[in-house]
């Protein structure tokens, strides 16, 4: 499985609403003419301007005849005309390989991402699935994790589902009250590069 993300920006913060809009458009489009569903969110907490738009493929062939059916369908090419001015021109497309899968999508997402040591990418890459693992088992909830296939190929990233705010909260407080899941911060050295940890809220639009 294959994760498509796209991350597009609002001109401005009086226009973000609308570039939401005109993004949920074309998103909505893709689905009733192509069959290809995508989730569209926003940053909870972080970049406001920020826009993000994902999906699924089993295979990048997939993906592959998508591109190139968009490419021809007008639609969907005014649709995107229609953006102008209110989305700018910074466009940042990343491709996944999904190695473990998360639950089903659901309001808000976490994303973590982080960079590992590719001197040491077998063990790195166990180590993460583990942290998956260890996460899912610790809140009961599946814990996706995932591997750069696009930009920088040292770039992991663990993806999980919530319903609310209150149960991300709830996850975090049971995170940090597990011996199994801190004991993994000591364990990252030479695995996980220092520093490179980031976490982002994403509420799905729609």
């Amino acid at each position: 499985m294959y994760i498509t993300s796209r991350l597009l920006r609002a001109a401005s913060g009086a226009s973000q609403l609308t570039a939401a809009a005109v993004v949920s458009e074309a998103v909505d489009h893709i689905g009733e003419t192509h069959g290809v569903q995508f989730n569209v969110g926003v940053q909870i907490g972080g970049d406001p301007l920020l826009i993000g738009v994902s999906g699924a493929f089993e295979h990048l062939s997939g993906y592959e005849t998508l591109i190139t059916a968009l490419g021809e369908d007008q639609t969907f090419q005014s649709i995107l005309q229609s953006g102008e001015g209110v989305l700018s021109d910074t466009i940042e497309d990343t491709i996944w390989r999904s190695r473990m899968e998360p639950g089903e999508p659901e309001k808000f997402t976490q994303v973590s991402t982080a960079n590992i040591v590719l001197t040491s990418v077998a063990e790195a890459m166990a180590f993460c699935a583990e942290v998956a693992s260890t996460a899912s088992s610790t809140v009961n909830r599946d814990v996706g994790f995932a591997t750069a296939v696009t930009g920088n190929r040292s770039r992991v990233l663990w993806i999980g589902y919530s319903g609310s705010l209150a149960e991300i909260e709830a996850d975090g407080e049971q995170l940090e009250a597990s011996a199994d899941y801190l004991d993994l911060f000591k364990r990252s050295d030479g695995l996980v590069v220092p520093n490179s940890l980031e976490q982002h809220i994403w509420q799905q639009l729609g």
